[in-house]
């Protein structure tokens, strides 16, 4: 038979499952599943789960004397406006002065023109250095200054569950890795086991899954695993892989930079919306 005529060794991309081979990402998932949830994944789940509702407390009785459902609405808006600057890491007075409507309604906070401007105002009064203390403070409350032996059953409850999805989420990607390296399913079967494993485990529901295959970002990332094993499967040579590489880069980089900004928005939306379930509100 000659090399032409020999039957090829089927890879990721044919048709076939390798149950033995996939036995081991299988089995990986599922052990770390059963596991306890470690404190490090269930302190992740209580910052992102609880520490905006104590950013709020704190931040509404350090402004205004009062609990935040007391706030008058755009009293509310300058305090959800400021938890959604401390998540970006932006500190500054300055750079909240800058915040417009767009900004305010990516981050889903739907105030007026009038109320973003009402709350401009209140901010220019307040000294620059207390401002940034006061999300600095805010910050350090939602990563360390939440015990869970001092949570509510409620509080604990929410803590548990995001804990869960935390581990969830690493063990998808233990078992994307795996499937990967071994070839076991092909690479659709992939992406179709994230978005049922994302179901099951309960990090997003039927009615949301579906956008994150519509997200461009997703297919992205998919294509560019594919790419990359085409190329490993077919003996393509390295340093030509290589300069291919280089290449894709070059020509994204620009590509990426001159992006829209409501498409990192829509993004981020849907990274936050995988970790941090509406069900958390």
């Amino acid at each position: 038979m000659t090399r032409d005529n020999a039957p090829q060794k089927p890879t990721g991309y044919d048709r076939y499952v390798n149950w033995k081979l996939f036995s081991i990402p299988l089995v990986l998932f599922i052990l770390i599943i059963i596991i306890p949830t470690p404190d490090s994944m269930l302190q992740v789940g209580i910052e992102y789960s609880l520490g905006p509702g104590y950013e709020k407390t704190y931040l509404a009785k350090e402004l205004f004397n009062n609990e935040f459902d007391g706030l008058t609405q755009w009293q509310m808006y300058l305090v959800q406006l400021m938890v959604a600057s401390e998540s970006k890491s932006a500190y500054s007075k300055k750079a909240f002065l800058k915040r417009n409507l767009k900004w305010a309604h990516t981050n889903k906070i739907k105030l007026s023109q009038g109320q973003l401007q009402t709350i401009k105002e209140h901010v220019k009064n307040i000294d620059s250095k207390k401002f940034e203390q006061l999300l600095s403070r805010a910050h350090e409350i939602k990563t360390k200054g939440i015990n869970y032996d001092q949570l509510t059953p409620l509080e604990r409850k929410k803590a548990d569950r995001a804990g869960f999805h935390v581990k969830a989420a690493i063990a998808t990607v233990a078992f994307v890795v795996l499937c990967f390296l071994t070839e076991a399913i092909p690479l659709p079967m992939v992406a179709f086991c994230i978005g049922l494993i994302a179901i099951c485990t309960g990090i997003v529901t039927r009615k949301t899954v579906a956008s994150l295959y519509w997200s461009d970002a997703t297919w992205f990332i998919m294509g560019s695993l594919m790419f990359a094993t085409a190329f490993v499967k077919t003996g393509g040579e390295s340093d030509l892989n290589l300069t291919e590489a280089r290449g894709l880069i070059t020509k994204l980089a620009p590509m990426i930079a001159q992006a829209p900004s409501w498409k990192l928005s829509e993004l981020q939306a849907v990274v936050e919306s995988n970790l941090i379930p509406e069900t958390y509100a």
